[in-house]
């Protein structure tokens, strides 16, 4: 695999959606990611895992691409593609300073489960990641408990 070595993470709280909370406030800050060299059939792996609804390849502190499943449906892809061929950013990503209430609701409606959070630059912030009841945000405590419980 050609993940990206562990991001510091902190702690984060995901019981309450309020207006007054931010994106920046609700994101968890050490999701997978990819280098730019992964291939098509890494990403394919990691989708095996029902829990991964994005992949996210970084360089440095800037996000390059975010994949989804549905990027992966074309039969043609082969393996050994570079999955930056596949990745996109339009529609992707969210401003940490939004509110969070106002995110949730988008997300909800729109059956989007993950957003990516980047600044004006371009700079990886962190992963919005929607609980599958829809109440919440997951933290990164409910990250790292959820894949010990998968081990």
């Amino acid at each position: 695999m050609t993940e990206v070595g562990d991001m510091s993470c902190r702690s984060a709280s995901s019981e309450s959606i309020t207006l007054s909370r931010t994106v920046g406030d609700a994101m968890v800050t050490c999701p997978k990611a990819l280098q730019r060299t992964a291939t098509v059939g890494e990403a394919r792996r990691h989708f095996d895992d029902d829990h991964v609804h994005m992949l996210l390849v970084i360089e440095g502190d800037v996000l390059l691409g975010a994949i989804v499943r549905d990027d992966m449906t074309d039969p043609r892809l082969r393996d050994d593609e570079p999955v930056l061929t596949v990745s996109g950013l339009v529609g992707r990503t969210v401003r940490p300073e939004e509110p969070a209430g106002k995110v949730h609701a988008r997300m909800v409606a729109s059956g989007t489960r993950r957003l990516a959070v980047v600044d004006d630059d371009g700079v990886f912030r962190g992963l919005l990641c929607l609980k599958r009841s829809h109440r919440g945000f997951c933290s990164d405590a409910d990250v790292t408990m959820g894949a010990a419980d998968r081990r």
